[in-house]
């Protein structure tokens, strides 16, 4: 795991990009929209409630954006995890290990889900504290964000071991 930091440095990277700076840059606080002199109450209140709204739709993975990055990650991941399979000096390396091969595989893949779900959640919580900065958060987005979470975490899984089983066929 440690020989593939820079693959978790990416993931991270992807997910800052995706979920903290996006939030940052893409939603005004409470205060920005009601500081406008052109709304009325009313208007106010419908902005609020339509930035409310997006907010948990990135939470909740509803934007395309973070699907984009949760198939890169993934198929990165099982690229950087199983590249031996295609290097001949490698690939008699580990065959000569007193350990299967199964065992290897579910190392390496352990270690891949690792070094995604972590930098994975500590930006997603790093978006929520960006939310609760701007006042848009809500106890409904919060609830979304885990439901996310478990449907990106699946469709992580389901990406990798494609890719994986692409890497070991072709390999």
């Amino acid at each position: 795991m440690k020989r593939r930091l820079w693959y978790g440095a990416i993931v991270a990277l992807t997910f800052f990009l995706s979920y903290p700076l996006n939030a940052m840059v893409q939603f005004a606080s409470k205060s920005e929209i009601e500081n406008i002199q052109c709304y009325n109450a009313e208007e106010i209140q419908y902005q609020l409630h339509n930035v409310c709204l997006r907010f948990q739709s990135l939470m909740a993975g509803g934007e395309v954006l973070p699907y984009i990055a949760v198939l890169g990650v993934a198929l990165l991941g099982a690229w950087s995890g199983l590249y031996w399979l295609h290097s001949k000096k490698k690939m008699d390396l580990i065959g000569s290990l007193p350990v299967r091969r199964e065992k290897i595989f579910l190392a390496e893949s352990i270690s891949t889900l690792l070094l995604f779900f972590i930098p994975y959640l500590v930006n997603v919580l790093l978006a929520l504290v960006v939310g609760a900065s701007k006042e848009i958060l809500t106890g409904t987005a919060v609830r979304n964000t885990f439901i996310g979470m478990g449907i990106h975490l699946f469709f992580y899984v389901v990406l990798y071991l494609t890719a994986a089983a692409a890497m070991l066929l072709t390999g």
